[in-house]
Formats: C-alpha cells, structure tokens, sequence
C-alpha cells in the first residue's frame, strides 16, 4: 500500500474549515497537525480537528436523540421486568396493560430511528474531519458488528415483532422489549469505545479487554439489582393482589352453589 501524504496545516480559519476536510476526504493524504500564531487557539483547533469523538454527538441532534433513547431504554426495561414478574413471581399483571405498552413502543422505535438516521445524514455530509472519521469507523469499520447488531436487534427486529395489534401479546412484546434493551447496551459500546482506542486520540493507540474481576463485579451489580427487585416485589406487591384473589375466591364459592340448586331443582 502506498504511504500517505502526511500535512500540517497553517491557520485556524480557512484552513480549519476548508483545507483540512478536503484533505481528510482524500484517503491518501493524512492530516498530522494544525499550527497558528495563538498557541492555545492551534492547540484547541489541533484537538477538535484531529481527536476522534465517542459517537459524533455534537450537533443540535444529540438533545433529542439522548432524550428519545431514554425513554426508549426505559420503557423497554419496565415492559422486561413485568413480564418477568409475570412470569416468576405470579402477578396477575393483564394482557392489556402488555398491548399498550406494546403500542408506545412502536410509536417511539421509529422516532429513535429517525434521530439516529439524522445524525448519521448529518456527518455524512458536513463532513467534519473528527466526527465523519469516527463515523466511518463505527458504521463500516471495527465497531460496525456493534452498530448494525444496535440497528438490527434494538430497533428493526422490534418493531416488526409488535406493529401490528394482534401480536401484541405479552410474550412479544417482552422479547421486543429485551431486544431492544440488548441493542441499548450495543449503543454504548458505540459511545464510550471509539473514543478509547481511536486511532487519532493524542497519545498512542491501545486497545481495552475486561478483566474477570470487572465482569465480576458487573454481574454482581446486576444480581443485587435483581435482587433488590424480587424482595421488594414480594414485600409490597406490584398490583392489587388481595382484592383480586378475594374475587376469585368468591366466584370459587358461587359457582359450586349454583350447580347444586339447579340439579335440585331438576
């Protein structure tokens, strides 16, 4: 392969917002330096050019795209733990309250969506050297597994799963909501990793593997969590379990009384 062209470049100005994308879009020429009659203005410029970010989130689109995948996020994770409360500890938690909750969410992966489309249309073409570099790195390089399974998982497979009404059922929605949890975390490698090993971060490139003691320590903070849920669930149920166990034990009771008169009084 050839080697690159390697180019400092003289101005904060014209050069910062000309020359220096020209260059970068030419993948034979490599920017290594920016240079200005105020040192601490070519150190910030030198920074901001030439220093990949986490998930290109300066724009106006990142207020609305957090917000959004917040709720999102949130959303999901309270359709995950009343299913498994449903499931594990017995609440009569309705079908009903699945499908609507199930409804919210399709309103709202198209919406997250968009925003992430938007900020993906946005670097694409205002082209600035720093964050169309990490976009291209995270959507067609190393970290693109992370992107495509986030797009994929957490917000396609989804939606098809629950957009129409009749598969709104609690089983659906539940494995759309836990899909669309496992595409949250995938997000966050896309924020936090490519600003830890970014190849244009101003000290030497590295890479990063969890140790067992982290993994450890993370899934300890998940089993308390869990467990933290499960004892408070039992200690104050979730819904009204008394009076609907009241109920059910009076129409137990009705209903063997009223075989018996009508078989006496045949």
């Amino acid at each position: 392969m050839a080697t690159k062209l390697r180019v400092g470049v003289i101005g904060t100005g014209f050069g910062s917002t000309v020359q220096i994308p020209a260059f970068r879009a030419n993948p034979r020429v490599e920017v290594v330096a920016v240079a200005s009659g105020q040192p601490g203005k070519a150190r910030s410029e030198d920074q901001r050019l030439l220093t990949g970010r986490g998930r290109f989130v300066e724009n106006a689109l990142a207020g609305p795209l957090f917000v959004v995948s917040a709720i999102v996020s949130g959303l999901a994770l309270v359709v995950v733990a009343a299913w498994a409360t449903r499931r594990i500890l017995g609440v009569g938690i309705k079908d009903e309250l699945f499908a609507k909750l199930g409804r919210f969410l399709v309103w709202l992966l198209p919406i997250d969506f968009y925003f992430a489309f938007a900020e993906i249309l946005t670097v694409q073409y205002g082209r600035m050297p720093a964050e169309f570099t990490t976009l291209q790195y995270v959507v067609f390089g190393p970290l693109a597994w992370s992107f495509w399974t986030e797009m994929i998982v957490g917000l396609l497979i989804p939606f098809l799963l629950i957009v129409r009404a009749k598969d709104r059922t609690p089983q659906r929605v539940g494995l759309a909501a836990l899909l669309i949890f496992i595409g949250v975390f995938f997000k966050r490698i896309d924020i936090v990793i490519p600003s830890l090993i970014f190849r244009w971060l101003p000290f030497p490139a590295g890479g990063y593997a969890p140790t067992w003691v982290e993994l450890s320590l993370m899934a300890a903070v998940y089993a308390f969590g869990i467990l933290f849920f499960v004892t408070f669930a039992k200690l104050f149920p979730l819904v009204p379990l008394e009076k609907e166990r009241e109920k059910e034990r009076e129409a137990g009771e009705e209903a063997p009384r009223g075989v018996g008169t009508a078989a006496t009084k045949g």
